[in-house]
């Protein structure tokens, strides 16, 4: 556990656990919803107050368009994509994604990032913010803490 944070919500996906968490102090409202599950792609949308976050996001953009717009949510309001790992149902869509939405920022561990840009060599290193497992990092409003689990991704 992470000293000093009480946890609020355990966001797990095959190979890693993101646990989303603020300070005692603080409490944040947080809207959570599964935007699509399964081996044809995967993606979770993920709101604050201040910040609008993906995790994965191996489904179209124009099918994510389409269910944010259900939920009365917009894309365009997407700060940051968490990747879990580099298997194609959690990454399908994110090329695309970023060719046409240029201002969002892509948060995965090292070795991901590295697979994904193999898969998409126009995806730059720029674009990626990297975070070692059992470490805290911050997405806006978002304390969050990655943790491994085995998985049959590298």
């Amino acid at each position: 556990m992470v000293k000093g944070y009480k946890y609020h919500w355990v966001y797990k996906i095959k190979d890693i656990r993101f646990i989303f968490c603020d300070v005692y102090d603080k409490m944040i409202f947080m809207k959570v919803t599964n935007l699509s599950s399964g081996s044809k792609g995967n993606c979770t949308f993920i709101k604050s107050d201040n910040t609008q976050i993906l995790v994965d996001l191996g489904i179209s953009v124009k099918l994510l368009e389409n269910n944010l717009k259900e939920i009365g949510e917009s894309v365009n309001n997407i700060d940051a994509i968490l990747i879990t790992h580099e298997h194609s149902d959690h990454i399908a869509g994110l090329n695309c994604f970023i060719k046409k939405y240029k201002n969002v920022h892509i948060y995965a561990n090292e070795l991901v990032k590295c697979e994904i840009i193999k898969k998409y060599p126009e995806l730059t290193n720029s674009i990626f913010s990297t975070f070692e497992y059992e470490s805290n990092f911050s997405v806006g409003d978002f304390s969050c803490f990655a943790m491994e689990n085995f998985h049959d991704s590298k």
